[in-house]
């Protein structure tokens, strides 16, 4: 997932799993699995515990809340 008005430069590249802060700039390689923001971008955290507080917040796992996401950008 990458958050609107995100920047991200040239041949850098974005591993699987990755949610990227609104209003970032990425300008290195980020890790599969990460939670990262900011300018410049940096990592913050791991997708699992996004995905844990998400979790808490909504009662559904990572599979539902990526699926809902999904569903929402094809509309």
């Amino acid at each position: 997932m990458i958050g609107a008005d995100s920047i991200i430069l040239p041949n850098v590249m974005i591993g699987n799993e990755v949610v990227v802060g609104a209003g970032s700039v990425v300008a290195k390689d980020i890790e599969s699995h990460s939670v990262a923001a900011g300018i410049p971008c940096k990592k913050i955290g791991t997708f699992d515990a996004f995905c844990d507080k998400r979790r808490l917040i909504t009662n559904k796992n990572c599979n539902q809340l990526w699926e809902e996401f999904v569903a929402r950008r094809k509309m």
